[in-house]
């Protein structure tokens, strides 16, 4: 799957793996949640990403289901981000290599992995 830029960023937030639902993903991406939901279902469709229901919601009626980043795909989500900013803006590499991404890989896996 290539990339979209929103995907990416939407990406790179959720690798802090705090889990983040569309609304806040959209506040913290400076986005409307119409403009958020799509590309937050391809990357639900492709397997890279899931979403949980909220233990502690108060308003049961809310659909603010947080999504996380899918902990078997990071390496290869990762790869397909390095290799879109190669071809298409490698001067933002440096902000891939800046995220949590690289964090939450090695947390998830270990530093030879990676």
């Amino acid at each position: 799957m290539e990339f979209t830029d929103l995907q990416i960023q939407m990406l790179l937030e959720l690798s802090t793996d705090e889990g983040l639902s569309n609304k806040q993903l959209a506040e913290r991406l400076g986005k409307k949640e119409s403009n958020t939901i799509h590309p937050l279902a391809e990357l639900e469709d492709e397997g890279l990403i899931f979403k949980e229901q909220r233990i502690d919601r108060v308003d049961k009626r809310r659909t603010d289901f947080p999504y996380y980043l899918e902990k078997s795909r990071s390496l290869e989500i990762f790869k397909s981000i390095f290799e879109r900013l190669i071809k298409k803006n490698p001067k933002k590499l440096q902000e891939l290599f800046d995220s949590n991404l690289v964090s939450y890989i090695i947390k998830n896996f270990d530093l030879l992995t990676f």
